[in-house]
C-alpha cells in the first residue's frame, strides 16, 4: 500500500495540466427522467441546493425547507430528514451533506453545526464547526475517516477537523482573487481533489497537505469567456464560476452554467467530453455509473452520459 500511494504520488507530482485539446466539441444531453413532483404528492422548490447519489437511492438538500429528501432508486418518495429550528436537533439552512453507512451528516449553514441524523428522522448527533471556517454560500464539505475537510471562504486552504470539532490540519489557499468563494472538496483513495468555485483551477493534495499537481482549465473557450480575472472577489462577495462538482471512480465532473466538464483522472486531470444540459437544469449533479442527476426549476433530470 506504501508503494502505491508513493508511485500515484510520484506520478501525479510530474502530471500537470498541459499539452492537450481544449477546445472539445459539445455533446447536448437529453433526459431520459423527469420528475417534477414527488411520490408523494409534494412539489420541488427553487432552493434545492444539493444532490447526492449512491446504490440505495438519490437524495437532495433544500435550503428553504430545512429538510434532506430521500428517494429510492426508482425516484420515489421514501422520506425527509431534519425539521426546522436553532436548536441542538434542527436545521436552518442546508448547503451539504454526506452519508457514511445510514448516517447522514448535514452541513447546516443557519447553526455553524453538522448535524447527524439516521433513517426514520432520528437525531444523532451535532458538531460545531472551528471558528476558523468563514462560510459561503459554496460552501462544501468532505468526510473520510472520521475527518471532515472543508475549504475555508476567506483564503481557500482545506481544514480538516475531528468530530470534536478539533482542527487536525489545515494546508493550501492564499492570496488573490482566486482564493476568495470556498471550493468543492472530493476525496478518492489517497487524493484530496479541490475544485475552486470562483477560478478555473483544480488542484489535488496528498493526505498530509503536499500538493501534487494542479491544473488551470481557463483554455476551454466558453470557461475563458465566463470568468473574470479582474473582478474583485472579496471573502463576502465573489463571483462564483463553478455550481458544483463530484466524482464517480476515475471521472471528475464539473458544473459551470449548463455545461458538464468530464474530466478523466487516470493518468492525469484530462478534459475529456463536455456535455451540455437542456434548460432549467443546472443548479447541481450527481454522477453513478455513467448516469448524471441534475436539479433544474422544475425538479430533477436524468441523463446518460
Amino acid at each position: 500500500m506504501k508503494q502505491l500511494f508513493l508511485f500515484v504520488s510520484i506520478f501525479l507530482s510530474l502530471s500537470a495540466c498541459h499539452n492537450r485539446s481544449w477546445d472539445k466539441p459539445e455533446q447536448v444531453l437529453v433526459a431520459d427522467t423527469i420528475i417534477t413532483e414527488l411520490s408523494d404528492g409534494s412539489v420541488f422548490s427553487h432552493s434545492m441546493t444539493k444532490l447526492r447519489c449512491d446504490s440505495e437511492g438519490l437524495y437532495f438538500a433544500d435550503y428553504m425547507t430545512h429538510n434532506l429528501v430521500v428517494l429510492d432508486t426508482l425516484l420515489y418518495f421514501k422520506e425527509c430528514l431534519g425539521q426546522y429550528g436553532q436548536g441542538p436537533e434542527e436545521l436552518i439552512g442546508l448547503l451539504d451533506f454526506h452519508k457514511k453507512d445510514s448516517v447522514f451528516y448535514i452541513l447546516d449553514d443557519g447553526n455553524r453545526a453538522l448535524i447527524a441524523y439516521s433513517s426514520g428522522n432520528k437525531y444523532v448527533k451535532k458538531i460545531k464547526l472551528p471558528t476558523s471556517i468563514p462560510f459561503s454560500i459554496t460552501q462544501r464539505f468532505a468526510f473520510k475517516n472520521s475527518l471532515f475537510y472543508m475549504s475555508t471562504g476567506a483564503d481557500n486552504s482545506i481544514v480538516a477537523f475531528n468530530e470534536n470539532g478539533d482542527v487536525v490540519t489545515r494546508f493550501g489557499g492564499g492570496e488573490g482573487n482566486e482564493n476568495v468563494g470556498g471550493s468543492d472538496i472530493l476525496l478518492d483513495n489517497s487524493v484530496i481533489w479541490q475544485v475552486n468555485a470562483v477560478a478555473p483551477i483544480i488542484k489535488a493534495y496528498s493526505p498530509n497537505g503536499s500538493l501534487l499537481t494542479e491544473c488551470d482549465y481557463s483554455k476551454i473557450p466558453f470557461v475563458d469567456a465566463m470568468y473574470d480575472r479582474d473582478f474583485p472577489n472579496t471573502p463576502t462577495y465573489f463571483k462564483s464560476i463553478v455550481r458544483d462538482a463530484c466524482m464517480d471512480g476515475n471521472r471528475l465532473y464539473v458544473l459551470i452554467a449548463d455545461r458538464i466538464l468530464y474530466f478523466s483522472l487516470e493518468e492525469d486531470i484530462i478534459l475529456n467530453r463536455i456535455y451540455r444540459l437542456p434548460p432549467d437544469f443546472h443548479s447541481s449533479i450527481a454522477t453513478r455509473n455513467n448516469v448524471a442527476y441534475c436539479i433544474g426549476n422544475k425538479g430533477i433530470a436524468r441523463f446518460k452520459l
